[in-house]
């Protein structure tokens, strides 16, 4: 328990203005700024920051493209994966993948791809399925297309976590 209450001392959850309201009091090991919010010190690590900008800067200019498949590809899936695909087929379809269920096929083989993502030159298939299959088991909110085809996340209305240090001394 007391563990429990340290580690929310320490963890603050705040959004994207309050970057605009921290003081940079210095930087560390080549990839680390250190800033101060509210007489809370703050390790920011530039490399996650610079990631999560350009991910969310992706996530509102790139469009995806439906392409039609003439020959629909069988999907070859275990028995977990194809549940989780046919659990969430519309996260599929708002990803640019159309698929349907030949119920008269063994478990595993019961779903074919009839639509494919494609964008900037790059067309996205069955391993793609797969991925997103990986990240809708292990609990994440999928990426989609908004109504305009643009991409976009339920994950960039999130706020930011990072660690914050009591401060020890006055920061300024």
């Amino acid at each position: 328990e007391l563990e429990a209450a340290a580690e929310q001392e320490l963890e603050r959850v705040f959004c994207k203005e309050d970057f605009q309201r921290m003081e940079v009091v210095g930087q560390f090991n080549l990839g680390f700024v250190l800033a101060v919010l509210e007489r809370q010190l703050f390790i920011v690590d530039q490399h996650a920051s610079d990631e999560k900008s350009t991910f969310e800067r992706l996530q509102q200019t790139t469009v995806l493209n439906r392409q039609p498949l003439i020959n629909p590809q069988r999907l070859d899936l275990s028995a977990a994966e194809e549940i989780t695909a046919v659990e969430n087929l519309e996260a599929f379809r708002l990803n640019g993948f159309d698929m349907v269920v030949d119920d008269d096929a063994t478990v595993g083989s019961r779903l074919r791809l009839t639509a494919v993502p494609f964008s900037k030159g790059v067309t996205f298939g069955a391993g793609d399925v797969q991925e997103l299959i990986a990240m809708l088991d292990a609990g994440a909110a999928p990426l989609h297309a908004t109504p305009s085809g643009k991409s976009a996340s339920n994950q960039l209305d999130r706020d930011v976590r990072i660690l914050a240090v009591p401060p020890t001394s006055n920061y300024g």
